[in-house]
């Protein structure tokens, strides 16, 4: 490198310079021929330089000269010969190489005092910029098209920038605003606030989506919803904070009075709740006297037309009472407060039981009761059979009212299946009036029936269907109807349940049972032809041999005909109304035949046996059956006397109310209401149960601490002046006196709307009838809670090893006889109660978990506790069952039942050692 640069070495190095140059160069003259380019600008045009030197620029492709813009350039850059700021062009061999260029030129002088004759162009890339340029712009339009407020401002909160948003928003402009303090739109209770979001930022975080208040120009305060984020340097410094805010006041006034119609909705429907409930407290009330007195007074001896006159009292107040229940299940139906439950339950027990309950309004009509549940149908279920019993006695009911002659069936098939659960497809089919294809749809409507004229001839409210919609709704099915004017109706209804592992023997014979009756051959006789083929698909399913005929002369004619070839029949089952020879008919025929008399003869009716009392006094019927005939009954009642199976034990308490109590109670009545002391007391002491009644709650409990006999149970009333029966059973739960405290409490209350069970039991009441009383199972109820049937009960219980020679130290015996005063005959008497009564619960216990029953499981466990107390000498096998107790109150149902086996063990050691002291009474009694 020479000291200094002469013209000669910038002339022999200035093309080397050049072509180091990144920026595109060339030169052309003014016949725009490329006189020299860099290999920039060759690259970017895609230019071979030997093939291009010299030649004409307009001439080449991809050539900056095909733009008009530059062509205009270099006229004004040689007209004038002085350098030009360039135009913008686009160069690029491909779209996607394109770029953005600013081209500027320069004139090159030629010899002296001449123009010039050559222009050096040089190509600035601005495609970035441009980028930057058009993003910048993008987004400084979308900040002024904002609807939100967008403000920037400095941390001392001086605003720098005010979108048309905020304009908008708080009605200052952006000069009014700009350069201000923050408190022009912040009130100053607010700032504060704000210092605290700037402190959230300059930790790191956002804030984001605060809602907050700001002061408008004309002073209106409104809702903002605040985000604000940093502006940041090149370096990465907040600069600057940006918030964005949006208006929100409308949605705030919307939310308050959403929430205002809310509170009044509630309101409203917490004030219709209580009118219902008041309205069936009230209704409730008078009904249960009128229904209890007249149920009384039928018991008497009456005239003929005296009996008629109570007879229809009695009619018309079920008849009130229906369309009551069903104004309240509409009612909490349409409010949404209506629950259904999961409980495990027996599908046949549900089924025949319904069924019975319409029976008698059917043969009133002479119709044919048919129920028949297909095999296959799993009968352990789990779901709600309070709901799924309403749904079908509705539909029941419906099709006896609107059926005149023939028959009304109701068949249980199975549905599809998966992990799910179980569907299961119910059919009511009728052979009525039918209904128009017009009316159908209506039907389902509440307060709606297919016949709405003034002269319509069958009666009721029209909200049977409609609950049973909501029913079958509710139990994740839907309810169909099909049907046709005179030929009869068929509602179809779906429900989805769960399986239960645990069944309950309701009398389904098993293999064993079987092979006793397997190809028995059976005379059917009915003139019902669906009947007729119900009862042979139940018996074929017994392996049974069943053959029937239509009419009592046909039967008589297969009679002889089977005896004469050896093939006698052991059964025959007669329908007791058939056309011509009717069943006592033809049971009185058979009986004149010596032949026959090995048969077993079983009588279906839809009547039940007192109907036809006099009729079969002198016959020989084996066995009497009301129809619907239920497979478990029908199984029961030909085990019975076909091939020795033993039949199945009678539910307890099923007994004639009108026959004394096994033992005499002394119950308290808490009731306020005069007609329904007199109803209550007189059904006692028909049972022959001794009754004192306390007009309120404060009564009842001095009553039952003042009793010097003992109270054996209290039916307690829940709505009452002074002390209702909620705070009464409260506090007598918590007497100081044990025997007092445990003292079984029923809740007899005309209330029935949700939860009132629930109120019941929790404040510490052992079960729950609501009025009006059903006479049946309000001595259930009662004589459930205090006693067992013994004779029938220990005859069940299960084979046990007894310990030989039990400890006596498992009784307590001297403690026992202090509380009693010393009365040894009273001790005697009480461990003989204590040896009756153990074993029963036990059974009732194991059953209560065998239907996962924790309800009467819990009741069962109180009452072994009480028990057990009374002489368990180191009290754990009493806390075992306290325990067993509070599990099944806890719902906890496994845990409860795996406790039993034990406390079974060690209760029946204690019932031993109970018998071996009454064995040793005189030794050990006069110790």
């Amino acid at each position: 490198m020479p000291d200094s640069l002469t013209a000669e070495w910038w002339q022999d190095h200035t093309p080397q310079i050049l072509e180091t140059i990144q920026t595109p160069l060339l030169i052309i003259d003014a016949r725009q021929r490329l006189l020299w380019c860099n290999s920039t600008f060759l690259g970017l045009v895609q230019w071979d330089w030997q093939e291009t030197r010299g030649r004409s620029i307009l001439d080449l492709p991809n050539s900056p000269a095909h733009s008009k813009h530059f062509q205009k350039l270099i006229a004004e850059t040689f007209a004038l010969s002085q350098p030009t700021d360039g135009c913008e062009i686009e160069i690029g061999v491909t779209p996607e190489t394109r770029r953005s260029y600013v081209i500027n030129s320069q004139p090159l002088a030629g010899s002296a005092n001449t123009k010039s004759d050559k222009v050096l162009l040089v190509l600035f890339d601005v495609t970035e910029q441009r980028r930057v340029n058009a993003q910048q712009a993008r987004l400084a339009a979308l900040v002024e098209s904002s609807d939100d407020a967008i403000i920037a401002k400095t941390f001392d909160d001086h605003i720098v920038d005010w979108n048309a948003g905020a304009e908008r928003i708080y009605g200052y402009t952006s000069e009014e605003a700009v350069g201000q303090h923050i408190s022009l739109i912040v009130p100053s209770d607010r700032l504060s606030e704000t210092h605290k979001f700037r402190e959230t930022l300059l930790r790191g975080k956002l804030v984001r989506n605060r809602e907050t208040m700001r002061i408008r120009k004309d002073g209106q305060p409104i809702h903002v919803s605040l985000t604000m984020s940093p502006i940041l340097d090149l370096e990465g410094n907040m600069v600057l904070v940006s918030t964005i805010e949006r208006d929100v006041t409308r949605r705030v006034q919307r939310e308050r009075e959403l929430k205002v119609a809310k509170d009044e909705a509630e309101r409203a429907s917490r004030a219709h709740g209580e009118f219902l409930a008041n309205v069936s407290h009230e209704l409730r009330t008078p009904m249960n006297a009128i229904i209890g007195m007249a149920d009384l007074s039928l018991d008497a001896e009456l005239t003929d037309e005296l009996r008629d006159y109570l007879q229809t009292i009695r009619t018309s107040a079920g008849v009130l009472m229906d369309l009551l229940n069903d104004v309240l299940d509409f009612s909490k139906l349409d409010s949404g407060n209506f629950e259904i439950e999961n409980a495990p339950f027996e599908l046949q027990e549900v089924v025949e039981s319904t069924m019975k309950a319409v029976s008698l309004p059917a043969y009133e009509k002479g119709l044919e009761l048919i129920c028949n549940i297909e095999n296959g149908v799993p009968t352990s279920l789990v779901g709600d059979p309070l709901r799924l019993r309403q749904a079908i006695s509705n539909l029941l009911s419906n099709a006896v009212k609107f059926t005149e002659a023939g028959e009304v069936e109701l068949s249980v098939s199975l549905g599809d299946r998966d992990s799910d659960g179980v569907r299961i497809i119910f059919r009511v089919r009728d052979t009525g009036i039918g209904i128009a294809a017009e009316h159908q749809a209506k039907v389902f409507a509440p307060f709606t029936q297919a016949d709405s004229s003034s002269t319509r001839t069958y009666g009721g409210t029209g909200l049977g269907l409609a609950i049973v919609t909501q029913l079958v709704s509710l139990m994740g099915g839907r309810l169909t109807l099909e049907s046709e004017p005179s030929q009869g109706s068929t509602f179809t209804f779906d429900a989805k349940f769960q399986v239960s592992n645990k069944s309950v023997d309701l009398g389904t014979p098993n293999p064993q049972q079987l092979s006793s009756i397997e190809n028995l051959p059976v005379l059917i006789v009915d003139d019902n032809q669906t009947s007729r083929h119900m009862l042979e698909r139940t018996l074929e399913g017994w392996s049974m041999k069943p053959v029937s005929v239509s009419n009592g002369n046909d039967a008589l004619k297969v009679l002889k005909s089977r005896k004469e070839k050896g093939q006698p029949f052991p059964l025959v089952i007669l329908d007791a109304l058939m056309p011509e020879v009717d069943g006592f008919t033809l049971a009185e025929k058979i009986q004149q035949h010596p032949e026959f008399a090995e048969s077993t003869v079983l009588m279906l009716s839809s009547a039940d046996r007192q109907t036809f009392r006099e009729r079969i006094k002198n016959l020989s019927i084996d066995a009497f059956l009301e129809k619907p005939v239920t497979q478990s009954d029908l199984w029961d009642t030909i085990a019975s006397f076909i091939g020795g199976v033993p039949v199945r034990r009678t539910p307890r308490f099923q007994r004639d109310l009108q026959q004394p109590a096994p033992r005499k109670l002394r119950i308290l009545l808490a009731e306020d209401t005069p007609a329904n002391q007199k109803v209550v007391t007189r059904l006692l002491e028909k049972r022959g149960h001794s009754v004192k009644v306390a007009p309120n709650g404060r009564s009842a409990l001095e009553m039952l601490v003042e009793d010097d006999k003992g109270i054996d149970l209290v039916l307690m009333d829940v709505q009452m002046p002074i002390m209702d029966g909620l705070q009464a059973t409260t506090q007598i739960r918590e007497l100081a006196d044990e025997r007092l405290r445990n003292t079984p409490i029923i809740a007899m209350t005309a209330h029935a709307m949700r939860g009132d069970r629930e109120k019941c039991l929790d404040s510490g009441m052992n079960g729950y009838l609501s009025k009006p009383v059903d006479a049946r199972k309000l001595i259930t109820l009662i004589e459930g809670h205090v006693f067992r049937e013994q004779s029938e009960e220990r005859a069940n219980v299960d084979n046990y090893t007894w310990d030989a020679n039990p400890p006596m130290e498992l009784l307590d015996l001297d403690s026992a006889l202090t509380r009693l005063g010393g009365d040894k005959s009273l001790l005697e008497d009480m461990l003989e109660f204590f040896i009756e009564d153990i074993p029963p619960l036990l059974q009732d216990m194991r059953r209560d978990a065998l239907k996962r029953d924790a309800e009467t499981l819990e009741r069962n466990a109180h009452s072994l506790k009480g028990l057990l107390s009374n002489f368990d000498s180191s009290q754990t096998v009493s806390d075992l069952a306290a325990k067993v107790q509070e599990l099944a109150s806890a719902g906890q149902i496994d845990s409860a039942t795996s406790l039993i086996p034990k406390l079974e063990r060690r209760s029946r050691r204690m019932v031993q050692a109970a018998e071996l002291a009454l064995q040793n009474r005189d030794k050990l009694f006069d110790s």
